[in-house]
């Protein structure tokens, strides 16, 4: 449950529950970023805040979005992540997450260049959390599961994403292509 308000003698304990879960546990209080700067600095993605990463057209954005706010929290923190993306299709945005879950070179990827064994390896993999995920969401199924989605918010507002959040309550929700709201 995300809290709307507090008084001063709600946050008082929750400072304290902060302070020393940072001094024990070497700083991280939200989901673990990718990239050990970025903990140090933050301590990691916390709930409620707005990090824009900006760019000039064609810098990668979107990769480094995926890994910042959907790839590595997936992985590292059993996040819940919520995708909308502005620009580019649906089956695009996946396979970029995809492929980064594999670990491929995605040039090879989308040029069907792949060797005999990194697809076959790809390919088990896939079919591997496929599975472990339906068995996961049909075990917890009401409380919260790690999970991807990917949604295309094009032509919609913050009406849109604010339903989508309500009915996929994620963790994270990344938007590629904020601009085009």
């Amino acid at each position: 449950m995300r809290l709307r308000h507090t008084d001063l003698a709600d946050a008082i304990p929750d400072f304290m529950e902060t302070y020393d879960k940072v001094a024990e546990g070497g700083g991280i209080t939200g989901l673990p970023c990718a990239w050990e700067p970025l903990n140090e600095a933050m301590g990691g993605l916390q709930a409620g805040t707005v990090t824009i990463l900006y760019a000039p057209p064609k810098s990668a954005k979107t990769f480094m979005g995926l890994e910042l706010g959907a790839v590595h929290p997936f992985e590292a923190g059993n996040a819940r992540v919520l995708v909308v993306t502005f620009e580019m299709p649906v089956r695009q945005i996946w396979r970029r997450i995809l492929a980064r879950l594999c670990r491929l070179e995605y040039g090879a990827v989308i040029k069907g260049q792949l060797s005999h064994d990194a697809r076959h390896e790809c390919f088990d993999q896939l079919t591997e959390l496929q599975e472990i995920q339906i068995a996961q969401m049909q075990k917890d199924l009401g409380e919260g599961y790690r999970d991807i989605r990917v949604v295309h918010g094009r032509g919609q507002g913050i009406n849109y994403i604010r339903a989508e959040i309500d009915k996929f309550e994620p963790d994270i929700v990344l938007i590629d292509g904020l601009y085009l709201m």
